[in-house]
Order: structure tokens, then sequence, then C-alpha cells
């Protein structure tokens, strides 16, 4: 088992916020779960969903909530995000 990883899971997160996805161009499924461990799959659905976002165009993160719970050896997000309007 690999201990949960905070720092990972905000790091992705982080990238999520400000619209980097090229960023994970460089990330392999390997990598993710040596970083993440094992539920680290689910870290290609948010990368995914929030490609699905950005294909549309400019999005913002809307709100953004992570607890780490190493008792579960789990970290839970939760984001909210929405297509920038043009003014």
């Amino acid at each position: 088992m690999i201990p949960i990883n905070p720092a990972w899971d905000n790091r992705l997160l982080d990238h999520l916020e400000r619209g980097e996805l090229a960023e994970f161009d460089s990330w392999t499924v390997e990598g993710m779960a040596k970083e993440a461990g094992g539920s680290a799959h689910e870290v290609r659905m948010w990368i995914a969903a929030f490609a699905s976002l950005a294909a549309t165009g400019p999005y913002a993160m809307t709100s953004r909530f992570y607890e780490a719970v190493p008792a579960w050896i789990a970290g839970f997000a939760v984001a909210t995000a929405e297509g920038r309007r043009p003014v």
C-alpha cells in the first residue's frame, strides 16, 4: 500500500484550477500510481472532465475542497467549474 500523498493531490488540483492541462501530457499511468497510489486511476477521469470543459473554451474553477483521510488511505476532493462567458 502506498500512503496517500496530499501534496501530489493538491498539485493536481492546482494544475486543473489554473487550466494548465498540458502539464498532464507528460504524466504516465505508472508515474501517477507511483506518486498517488492505487486510486490514481481516478485522476484520469478528473483530467478528462476538465479537458472536455476546456475544449469548449476557458473555464474557471468555482469551488474546490480537498480532505486527506489517512485512516482510509484516501484523499477526497470535490471541485466545480464552469465555462467563462464572453463579455
